[in-house]
């Protein structure tokens, strides 16, 4: 049933687009604005147990760990197919979270396959049903990819990956 509803919806409004590929780093910087409250998508988005709910390449979400109300540790493994060339992305992450207003995440290299990475949402109310999120991640795969691929193609498809779990999200949180 949110398959048909969520497909209907789709009302997310992504700017200041930029998503930049150099030197083996993909960097991914927007501001998504979202019909729905801040709360309920901060909420969702603190709920790295259910990340698997919020894009179908993510196969498996969990928490490993949470020290304090605000330090975490995190795993999520991504399947992903860019032309013919497919593949699972491991990505275990340090959280720390800002209660309501931001969450910053840092890949664990050791465990991950990621030699860097750094995630950051900050979260703004524009209106009691209207939320701003500022995203910016940058990533550095510790994993070949092919020269076919290219980072004109990888670009793409990162930044479709990412509309596709924000408006899954708005979805969610236009549900509770």
């Amino acid at each position: 049933m949110l398959g048909l509803w969520y497909a209907s919806v789709q009302a997310i409004d992504m700017q200041h687009t930029r998503v930049d590929a150099e030197n083996n780093r993909y960097l991914i910087d927007l501001d998504i604005t979202m019909q729905a409250p801040v709360d309920r998508v901060y909420k969702i988005l603190a709920d790295y147990s259910n990340y698997h709910q919020l894009n179908d390449s993510f196969i498996e979400s969990a928490l490993l760990e949470r020290s304090d109300a605000t330090h975490s540790k995190t795993r999520l493994v991504t399947e992903s197919c860019v032309l013919v060339f497919c593949f699972n992305a491991v990505f275990v992450y340090f959280v720390e979270t800002a209660e309501g207003t931001e969450i910053t995440a840092r890949i664990d290299p050791v465990v991950s396959d990621f030699s860097y990475g750094e995630s950051r949402m900050r979260f703004y109310k524009i209106d009691s049903n209207r939320t701003e999120i500022h995203f910016f991640t940058e990533l550095q795969p510790a994993f070949w990819i092919p020269p076919f691929i290219g980072p004109w193609v990888l670009k793409g498809r990162i930044l479709d990956e990412v509309r596709e779990t924000f408006e899954r999200v708005e979805a969610f949180a236009q549900q509770d």
